[in-house]
């Protein structure tokens, strides 16, 4: 087994030296120059080797595939003409015939991968589940003494959709500011803050205008929506194709959750949402207000 983090982002020549020299047991250092004849030598050694790659944190080098503003149509799905190495890398592994596996951990399920999958085909996703009670029990032990009603660990759960690395953060929170009382901690009715609250943040603010007035629709709505309720609530000037790839979008980071043909939102996602326009003073939750923000702009420019 070979495990390589992706945090910070290594150039993909120096992790793919790094891959071939361990494969190679040291013998192959002098690599040939063109890009695509060191993937080519990366299979080869996952052809005659039976071995397991694990890259942990994939979303990070794959944002750096993808244009800065993320939009519908031209952003994360990394469907420009000059492919960023990474996704050239995770491809052609995932084409390849081989006998080793490839495990990519990421917060983004993107497109080079999204095509290539299939529950027949070699290369599959799986969606991790949050913790249950008893799992975050666990991991609230090891912070330290916490005390709460059967009710309260399952409303974290709801909170928090049992993530781990929030609900980390939290025990923390409750540890050293209500000692160790889940009960304390959650009358005060604040989900989303500190760290939680920027990750969220940094990433909605490079969302497109479209995709933040869908986030904004499905926040009013607070029960989960079909495709076609939300095409009559959102602007008339969002095409279906452009909602459609919006919620594409949006699931494939994990904002949004589709099941039954309905789309939701979680917890977190939600109260984030409502702070996020309550800050920016958008009277009425009106959706067409993002838009409307981009439509001054184009015509100022």
């Amino acid at each position: 087994m070979i495990w390589r983090s992706l945090l910070p982002n290594p150039s993909v020549n120096d992790l793919l030296a790094d891959l071939i020299a361990v494969l190679s047991n040291g013998k192959e250092t002098d690599l040939p120059e063109p890009f695509n004849h060191k993937i080519s030598r990366l299979i080869h050694y996952l052809q005659r080797h039976r071995c397991l790659l694990v890259l942990d944190g994939a979303d990070t080098v794959l944002q750096e595939c993808a244009a800065p503003k993320i939009t519908c149509r031209d952003c994360i799905w990394l469907d420009h003409t000059t492919i960023g190495e990474y996704c050239e890398l995770f491809r052609r592994v995932g084409e390849a015939t081989h006998q080793s596996c490839l495990i990519l951990t990421s917060r983004i399920k993107f497109h080079e991968i999204a095509s290539l999958e299939g529950k027949t085909r070699p290369v599959r996703v799986f969606c991790l589940q949050g913790l249950q009670v008893k799992d975050i029990q666990e991991l609230f032990k090891t912070k330290g003494i916490f005390r709460g009603t059967p009710d309260n660990w399952n409303q974290l759960i709801e909170s928090y959709a049992g993530n781990p690395y929030v609900l980390n953060r939290i025990a923390t929170t409750i540890q050293q500011l209500f000692d160790g009382s889940i009960t304390e901690f959650l009358k005060q009715k604040i989900r989303v803050f500190g760290r939680i609250f920027y990750n969220l943040d940094q990433e909605f603010k490079h969302l497109s205008d479209t995709a933040k007035a869908t986030l904004q629709c499905m926040v009013i709505n607070r029960q989960p929506i079909s495709f076609s309720q939300l095409r009559t609530k959102m602007p008339s000037s969002v095409s279906s194709q452009e909602l459609l790839e919006t919620l594409e979008l949006l699931q494939a980071r994990s904002w949004i959750d589709a099941k039954s043909g309905l789309f939701s939102l979680q917890a977190m996602m939600v109260e984030y949402v409502k702070s996020f326009i309550l800050d920016e003073k958008i009277a009425k939750f009106q959706p067409t207000a993002f838009l409307e923000q981009e439509h001054q702009r184009q015509v100022a420019s």
